[in-house]
């Protein structure tokens, strides 16, 4: 056995404790002087605990608190940790006293001979060999630290002694780091084989940890990263699947709330995924003001986890503001998790709605059983039987589309019942649909079981819907009637009703608990956001959810939500965890190519205008277009087959989501409108254009695609162009005229134009104006504006827009001399903007190719035309993603390019985020952008 004792064991020993003693517990606070003074008074605060004063000869069995926390805190000795730090700088006191209580624990604790159970439980001796590695940076004589590593490492490498799960992790990484300092090589691999073995049990490949919890994802996601920067500070090569825990922040993205909160699900009450440094992690945290959203907007996770929103605070709505939902399933036997499996949780209008009860300790205490049962969560309750927490929840089914959510479990874990959950999510109306089907061996009692959150005051309203009012609004959950509803709060006897909020907190909250008995018994719940608080929810009812097409609901003017029928039997679990038979639209390079259908429906349009006045022409071209391409009418991708269809049979779809309005008049029609408003159509750009005298909606056909704009009339010498950005598609009926009324308030005239290359995916949320790989929209959309300005003799032209409608408005503009631009928190090369939105467009318009510069960077295309125009840029200070990646960066070049561009910058605050100006900030910016333009003449 090597001699730790001898000057180079110990120079190399201290060399080991500077590299390793770094993580929050070992590094400089600015707190520590203060927390050394308390300790010279013999006092000590082991938070969240209160403050105790040290005994003057301690025992090293005190428990103040009674509390297994303090306890096992008190025993890991980190609170002598600012002792060392100050001593470092060379206060003898701090070093004394370091000195003083760790020698007073090695002496009072022999391994196995302790009289505290805390002294040597697992974790706790492995984050004290920490606190020992690192006194050796601080003491004189380091005999006695060195004998108490070797009696860590002994106890560490001992098998009987090894925790699980994260407890586990801290002992293999003391071990590696005291076998390291010791030079013990047994103790460095036997660590590192652990450590692996311990990797491949914790972390599948979505990057998500085994232990049941967001709360626990996070801090496990931050000790592994510290583990395995251990082993890269001491030489040894990467574990293999490493790259598992570097997958991690994406996963807690998506378990992130709209508000930077985690969703409380298992042991955690709430955390925020600060300090991570990874792109969605910092936008979560940042309210969309930093880093990148996730690709996806809903996230399925093998380990158990389903998290789905309406977005992602793309479009001019603030991050806060989405609805977002969460789903437990899988196994009911993980390490920080709970009785949960078919639990979920609800988020709508920047508040929590339905809640997880939380954590609360751990320990014995009648909260923390409450938080642990299964009848706390929101799940089927079956009273009187146990529920087998060995059972695996499985997820058996799973469709997502751009609209909708759907998914079905099943629980099998009371004996002699099947339960059977179906859950929706309906994108458009950002409702939640529950649907349980409850089917047992004879005739019970079950119970749809819902926790509240605890500023949310409950009140039953008739037998079939429960008004829900917190301080910051008011929603609705309607329920299917005959159920017998109880609803509790804060109860004491037995404890029922709370939610935990922190350690040892917990508050009174709502629970409702809807009861039936029978063998064969259905519920279901419909919780909406609340901006539909008033909505009526008809259909809710026996019929619709025993029907095999499944439950239709009708939210009145918000639309029909619906969800298939839970009794169907949809698939079985893949040894993937996904079902068999997921349905997932609009998959990249699963449709036609651009080359095949742009021609093909250019060629029907055309026979159809060559004939324009006998409709069988349009209806038979329509129908060849479904022959040849009718399998790709189904996918979100469809390169503007639905649209085309639309156009040439006049006929609305029946569900506007699958596709939009017709856009063509066709001669011999009668009298076609938009929205109320007449229609009328041209083939191409027409050279001469008659302005209406009343607001009318004009489209040119441009063969692949159809240009929708919206003309109205007005007496002002400056036509204003708007063009609008990012779109929720499950709320927009296309096409989408932007900030019409606003301006044409302003007097007019007003062009207002669509963006036609939504046309071509349904899932496509900003399309850029982009057009078609041949077809280059901004230069038709150019053309067509100079064509209306000189109709209605507009004296000066300035094109608005803002995000992707900004970047389009200086596309534009850069091809009408003169001209000026009105752009708001625009994107300037879409290089610079998130992949999400961008490659589904760039995919759609170019397919696999690349694209053009000039069309996707507004310097190339300024570069490419050379025109002179005034730019009255505006930008929200609280969105650095696009301060930093667009605004400064091409402000910076144009400016360096000495180009004939004027720019005004303007810079508002309108709070974290790609957030616009509210209406009143928006008028005065449109107002200093004209009074601009008559100063610039």
């Amino acid at each position: 056995m090597p001699d730790s004792t001898s000057s180079s064991a110990l120079e190399h020993a201290r060399a080991v404790a500077a590299r390793q003693s770094f993580g929050p517990h070992f590094e400089h606070r600015a707190t520590d002087a203060r927390a050394v003074e308390l300790l010279a008074d013999r006092r000590i605060q082991l938070h969240p605990h209160a403050q105790w004063q040290l005994p003057t000869e301690m025992t090293w069995t005190e428990d103040p608190f009674s509390n297994r926390n303090w306890a096992a805190q008190l025993h890991m000795l980190r609170w002598l940790e600012p002792a060392r730090r100050v001593a470092l700088a060379g206060d003898e006191g701090a070093r004394a006293l370091w000195v003083e209580h760790a020698r007073s624990w090695v002496e009072h604790n022999p391994p196995g001979a302790s009289r505290s159970v805390w002294a040597w439980s697992d974790m706790v001796e492995a984050v004290r060999g920490f606190v020992l590695v690192a006194g050796l940076l601080i003491v004189d004589d380091a005999g006695w630290v060195l004998r108490a590593l070797e009696q860590h490492g002994e106890w560490l490498e001992d098998d009987q002694h090894l925790g699980r799960a994260n407890h586990a992790l801290h002992q293999h990484e003391a071990l590696f780091v005291i076998g390291t300092a010791l030079r013990r090589d047994r103790w460095v691999a036997l660590g590192r084989s652990r450590l692996q073995a311990l990797l491949d049990e914790s972390y599948d490949e979505q990057g998500v940890n085994a232990e049941g919890s967001p709360a626990y994802h996070d801090l496990n996601y931050r000790w592994w990263s510290r583990a395995l920067r251990r082993l890269e500070l001491e030489g040894e090569p990467p574990l293999p699947h490493a790259e598992r825990v570097a997958a991690a922040p994406l996963a807690l993205a998506h378990a992130t709330r709209p508000d930077g909160e985690y969703e409380s699900i298992g042991d955690g009450d709430g955390g925020r995924p600060r300090s991570l440094d990874h792109p969605a992690t910092k936008y979560v945290a940042s309210d969309g003001a930093d880093g990148e959203p996730p690709a996806d907007l809903v996230a399925v996770f093998d380990r158990g986890y389903v998290f789905g929103r309406s977005g992602w605070g793309e479009t001019d709505r603030r991050l806060v503001e989405e609805t977002f939902y969460s789903i437990s399933f899988g196994s009911g036997r993980r390490v920080h998790g709970h009785a949960d499996g078919g639990s979920l949780t609800y988020f709508a209008g920047g508040r929590p709605w339905v809640v997880d009860p939380g954590k609360y300790i751990y320990g014995e205490h009648p909260v923390r059983d409450l938080v642990l049962k299964r009848a706390s969560h929101n799940v089927v309750h079956v009273p009187g039987r146990r529920h087998d927490r060995s059972c695996v929840v499985e997820l058996v089914a799973r469709a997502t589309t751009s609209g909708t959510d759907h998914f079905v479990f099943e629980d099998r874990g009371y004996a002699g019942v099947v339960l059977r959950r179906s859950v929706t999510f309906d994108r458009r109306t950002e409702a939640l649909v529950v649907v349980d089907h409850v089917e047992a061996d004879g005739e019970i009692e079950a119970q749809q079981r819902w926790l509240f959150a605890p500023d949310v005051d409950v009140t039953l309203e008739g037998e079939d819907r429960l008004a829900l009012t917190s301080p910051h609004g008011s929603t609705r959950m309607h329920m299917l009637a005959g159920g017998d509803v109880r609803l509790v709060r804060g109860q004491t006897e037995p404890h029922e009703g709370w939610k935990a909020t922190g350690w040892g907190k917990a508050e009174p909250a709502t629970q409702a608990s809807v009861s039936r008995r029978g063998r064969r018994m259905t519920f279901a719940a419909v919780l909406v956001p609340p901006a539909l608080s008033s909505t009526t929810v008809s259909g809710l009812d026996g019929t619709g959810l025993d029907s095999p097409e499944g439950l239709r609901l009708d939210l009145g003017v918000n639309g029909v939500v619906t969800a298939p029928p839970a009794r169907q039997q949809h698939g079985v679990a893949t040894d993937e965890g996904h079902a068999a038979g997921d349905e997932v639209l609009g998959t990249p390079g699963s449709g036609p190519q651009g080359s095949e259908v742009w021609p093909a429906v250019a060629g029907a349009k055309a026979a159809a205008w060559s004939a324009t006045a006998d409709p069988s022409v349009r209806l038979h071209a329509a129908e060849e277009l479904r022959g040849r391409f009718g399998p790709f009418l189904t996918q979100d991708r469809d390169l503007g087959l639905r649209a085309a269809i639309a156009d040439l049979t006049a006929a609305a779809p029946e569900d506007e989501q699958s596709g939009r309005v017709p856009l063509i008049a066709w001669s011999g029609d009668d009298a076609p409108r938009v929205r109320d408003v007449p229609l009328c159509s041209f083939a191409g750009v027409p050279r001469t254009f008659l302005p209406p005298q009343e607001p009318t909606v004009v489209t040119l056909d441009l063969g692949a695609l159809t240009l929708p704009t919206l003309y109205s009339p007005g007496t002002s010498p400056v036509l204003t162009v708007l063009l609008h950005g990012a779109l929720d598609r499950a709320k927009t009926t296309l096409p989408r005229f932007e900030r019409v009324r606003t301006h044409a308030a302003f007097g007019g005239p007003v062009l207002a134009i669509g963006d036609p290359t939504l046309d071509l995916d349904r899932g496509l949320r900003l399309g850029w104006y982009l057009g078609t790989k041949p077809l280059d929209l901004p230069v038709v959309i150019a053309e067509w504006v100079r064509a209306v300005a000189e109709g209605c003799g507009a004296r000066d032209i300035v094109v608005a827009g803002g995000s992707g409608g900004g970047f389009a408005a200086m596309h534009v503009a850069s091809m009408l001399e003169g001209s000026t631009v009105f752009a708001v928190n625009p994107q300037t090369d879409l290089d610079g903007y998130f992949p999400r939105l961008v490659r589904p467009a760039l995919d759609a318009v170019f397919g696999t190719g690349s694209a053009p510069r000039e069309r996707t960077s507004v310097l190339d295309r300024v570069r490419a035309t050379g025109a002179s125009f005034r730019l009255f840029y505006v930008q929200n200070s609280g969105d650095r993603v696009h301060v930093e990646r667009h605004r400064d960066p091409f402000l910076r070049e144009l400016h360096e390019q000495r180009g004939s561009v004027e720019v005004r910058s303007v810079v508002i605050d309108s709070g974290p985020g790609h957030v616009g100006p509210k209406p009143a900030e928006y008028e005065r910016l449109w107002r200093e952008c004209i009074d601009m333009l008559g100063s610039s003449r």
